[in-house]
């Protein structure tokens, strides 16, 4: 048993406490790795461990951005979701950073298919690309568990029950957290 609440890790981590940073990593070290190896392919250029290092340093260079619960329970779940979003962003850039070095040009990521019949041109392809940098953009500003659970449903297609366990949060607060983030992305994108 620790000592620490889970809040006083997060607390003292942010202060650069390196054991409670120590803690941090060796309780959700696994989660992130798992992640990095979901999104990122080892390939020669860069490898699972040093794109895990990659990722656990953009975490501490952001940890002053957290927003954490007063209860233990509620911050270790809301650090569990903001941890996934920055660990998900940040294997994203290091696909973007491993592609541009490649082709001289920036990952292309289509959410959508093509239609059948439309030619892509040069302008749509910018439009697209805006457009998604957008959304990025509204998502990284986005409370993190709102973000999260919009991922998780939209992009993973997961069910609200499969989301409210794997974030470990009720039906009802991820129900509230799709819902918040529909109406944040909503005004957002339509502005």
């Amino acid at each position: 048993m620790h000592s620490r609440s889970f809040t006083q890790y997060i607390a003292d981590a942010k202060r650069g406490d390196q054991s409670a940073a120590e803690y941090i990593v060796s309780e959700f070290g696994s989660l992130v790795r798992l992640e990095v190896i979901n999104l990122v392919p080892n390939s020669p250029d860069m490898s699972v461990r040093d794109s895990v290092q990659e990722v656990w340093l953009k975490v501490w260079q952001r940890i002053s951005t957290f927003r954490g619960a007063e209860s233990s329970k509620d911050c270790r779940i809301l650090f569990k979701a903001w941890l996934m979003f920055v660990a998900r962003n940040a294997a994203i850039d290091i696909l973007q950073k491993a592609n541009t070095q490649k082709r001289g040009g920036g990952l292309q990521r289509n959410l959508l298919p093509d239609v059948p019949g439309r030619e892509k041109t040069p302008s749509s392809y910018a439009n697209g690309r805006s457009q998604a940098e957008r959304l990025r953009d509204v998502m990284n500003q986005m409370d993190s568990v709102d973000a999260e659970t919009l991922r998780l449903r939209f992009y993973e297609r997961l069910k609200v029950r499969e989301i409210a366990e794997r974030l470990e949060l009720s039906i009802d607060q991820v129900r509230t957290g799709l819902d918040r983030g529909m109406k944040q992305l909503s005004r957002e994108i339509d502005e």
